[in-house]
């Protein structure tokens, strides 16, 4: 994805998001956060593979239980498995997240102040890179993936404007592998 397309989605979702501003609730109704994730591909036979990416999260409440959140990460690390086979031999598999982007429902259950139990369903697109290796052969390639994504989490409140986030979500759900994310982060109301 170029770098003008992924202006033109961040663009877009930031005054899609600050349009909702007008008929939000009386609170503070948008928020920004970062979140590192560890990422876990899996699929049957293979060894998981679990690279690690940073997630950039602006959100906006549509009422005082419902926001809609934008997401767009990167890779940090890529991930590494090997895979053994007494005929194949021994071979080096890789998995690099090029970028991620993400429109999600969430719906929040308080807690308490600035803390809060919820829930999210959307769409995520992740663009891919991998690569497998024996020392002496070799092949690599990117992949564009997408799929409808949901994920649990919760909100630890600091104060009226500062909470830290755990959350457990499954980005990509297909028939032969699995790519879900445990993350951790902040988040900052304004």
């Amino acid at each position: 994805m170029s770098l003008k397309a992924i202006a033109y989605y961040v663009l877009s979702c930031v005054l899609f998001l600050l349009s909702l501003n007008t008929w939000a609730a009386e609170k503070s109704n948008a928020y920004f956060g970062l979140q590192y994730s560890q990422l876990e591909y899996s699929t049957s036979g293979l060894p998981d593979i679990e690279p690690t990416a940073l997630v950039a999260r602006i959100g906006s409440y549509s009422s005082e239980n419902m926001a809609i959140e934008f997401r767009f990460g990167v890779g940090l690390d890529k991930g590494t498995a090997t895979l053994s086979d007494p005929w194949l031999g021994t071979w080096d598999l890789s998995l690099d997240l090029d970028n991620l982007i993400g429109l999600y429902a969430v719906g929040h259950a308080p807690m308490g102040s600035n803390s809060s139990l919820y829930v999210l369903l959307g769409y995520t697109q992740i663009d891919a890179t991998s690569s497998i290796s024996n020392g002496s052969l070799s092949a690599s390639g990117s992949d564009k993936e997408n799929d409808m994504s949901m994920g649990i989490g919760l909100n630890l409140g600091l104060g009226e404007a500062l909470a830290l986030n755990v959350e457990y979500t499954s980005y990509l759900s297909k028939s032969d592998y699995d790519l879900n994310a445990f993350n951790m982060g902040i988040r900052l109301d304004f």
